[in-house]
């Protein structure tokens, strides 16, 4: 809410959206394994080549011996984009223990790879493209790189979760690779997983208020659009009117409850990726986003020998180049208990949240803004000031290519009316006579030239605006960083039950994978 509240203060305009959806729910998967899926691609056509899990494949664990839970992947496997698999293939080796994997429909599942190739029929392509555009059309699919042991539907994820607090007494971890849909209010977030199945908040909170032993942290890591809408975890039952929650538990997200998050990329060369995943679990290994080693002493932000989950968010935010804006539970804590807006820098900075100092110090430089609240403000007026016009003059390309897309398919529809139906009996019959017909009418139509130019003009203003997004989101990654300290230096004079719960929250944070 904050960010859009910012947002109105200053006029700044919010990103267009992106973020992958999933469909209405169905019925979820029972907690059990699955058979191996294979891939149907023609024997003559070689697969996209990807790496396998550098990881043996290792049996599934008890529910005592669990210490991390890794779930991934989409509702579809066209939602299975190979980056969510690449990303829990890493948190097995980044998170410590024995790990219960969970990916998309289970061991053998397909994950989506981008191809450079040209489309087997060209013709058939342009018609799709004209009566049924959607992305993905020019993937294929693969093995997923990650041996999972289960389905990751979200009924399969709280089951194992509660059998797992059930049975150990250790401090616990959820990795969530994911796909995510927001709403008006932050409760409303859902991760949308295999079968159409969907991770609440709500229903979350309910596994995590039962925690028969309540002392114990239990880490809760969403790299999913509006993920931040787990931030209402900090809560009793994800209600900030019930006040604080009676378990130990937190969380660590890639973006806030209003804003979409990077991550889900058919382009399996993990050079060309950018999201929150690969910065944070990378980080936990003590490497940088290459996977080169690090010294452990430039990622361990809060100076206490260890290499955090907090630690490894700070790195994220600090050397992530994408639209994620990552935040906390602690920072929904805080930001609940002081409303009011910030106006003013803190005087120092509590140790409660020196990693705060580290962030501001690294994107005021990257900026080139004083490390000020007013340089933050500086920043984010005029990069959306450049951004603005940018983003109106995209929209209003979609606008009118829309308009001419849905003229031109009246044109193909009025001749051959069941091509935008493959499964129609007379489709392939159709789509035969329409070969020697439609080139040339399409051609000719004035909206086809229109349309080659509101192409052109696109990738031009999208590679404008591409920069432009990455630059917003470290200037609200700055502004957020400045408002946290300040936010907390107001929470600590108070003092008291609130307080005590920021610290609480921050600590668990702070623990170690």
């Amino acid at each position: 809410m904050r960010a859009l509240v910012l947002a109105a203060l200053l006029g700044l305009s919010l990103p267009r959206a992106k973020c992958a959806q999933h469909a209405p729910p169905r019925a979820t998967l029972a907690l059990r394994p699955t058979r191996d899926v294979v891939a149907v691609d023609a024997a003559d056509t070689p697969l996209p080549a990807v790496a396998p899990d550098p990881t043996p494949a290792s049996p599934q664990p008890s529910p005592a011996q669990t210490r991390s839970i890794i779930a991934g992947g989409g509702s579809l496997p066209s939602l299975n984009q190979v980056s969510l698999a690449q990303d829990v293939a890493l948190a097995r080796r980044a998170l410590s223990g024995p790990s219960l994997v969970l990916f998309a429909s289970g061991s053998g599942s397909l994950a989506q790879v981008e191809v450079d190739e040209p489309a087997p029929d060209p013709y058939a392509a342009r018609i799709a493209a004209l009566l049924d555009e959607r992305s993905g059309r020019t993937a294929r699919h693969t093995r997923a790189p990650v041996h999972a042991h289960l389905a990751a539907t979200a009924d399969n994820v709280l089951r194992s979760l509660s059998a797992t607090l059930a049975s150990s007494s250790d401090a616990v971890t959820l990795y969530v690779a994911a796909h995510g849909t927001g709403g008006e209010n932050p409760v409303d977030s859902v991760v949308g997983l295999w079968e159409d199945s969907e991770l609440t908040v709500p229903a979350l909170a309910d596994v995590l208020d039962h925690d028969p032993r309540p002392e114990r942290p239990v880490r809760v890591v969403i790299t999913a659009c509006f993920g931040g809408g787990f931030g209402e975890l900090s809560f009793r039952e994800a209600d900030s009117a019930r006040g604080a929650a009676s378990t130990n538990r937190c969380g660590l997200f890639a973006a806030p409850f209003d804003r979409e998050s990077a991550g889900c990329d058919p382009n399996p060369d993990r050079r060309a990726q950018a999201g929150f995943g690969l910065h944070f679990l990378h980080a936990l290994r003590g490497e940088d986003r290459d996977g080169a080693s690090v010294p452990p002493a430039s990622l361990d932000y809060d100076r206490d020998g260890a290499i955090s989950l907090l630690d490894a968010h700070t790195r994220a935010r600090i050397e992530g180049r994408s639209i994620d804006v990552p935040t906390t539970t602690s920072e929904r804590w805080l930001r609940a208990q002081e409303p009011a807006p910030v106006t003013r820098d803190a005087t120092r900075t509590d140790p409660l949240v020196i990693e705060e100092d580290a962030v501001i110090a690294a994107l005021s430089s990257a900026l080139s803004v004083p490390p000020t609240l007013a340089g933050a403000r500086a920043a984010l007026t005029a990069i959306d000031a450049q951004r603005s016009p940018v983003i109106a003059q995209l929209d209003q390309l979609d606008a009118r290519d829309e308009t001419l897309r849905r003229m031109l398919s009246a044109v193909v529809l009025a001749r051959f009316p069941v091509l935008d139906d493959p499964w129609h009996r007379d489709f392939l019959a159709q789509l035969t006579a329409s070969r020697a017909v439609l080139p040339t009418l399409l051609d000719a139509h004035p909206a086809s030239l229109e349309r080659a130019n509101i192409a052109h003009a696109r990738d031009e203003w999208s590679g404008r605006a591409e920069p432009l997004d990455v630059s917003a989101a470290l200037a609200l990654r700055l502004w957020r960083a400045h408002e946290t300290r300040a936010l907390a230096a107001r929470l600590r004079s108070r003092g008291g039950a609130a307080w005590q719960t920021f610290a609480r929250l921050r600590a668990c944070e702070r623990s170690a994978p």
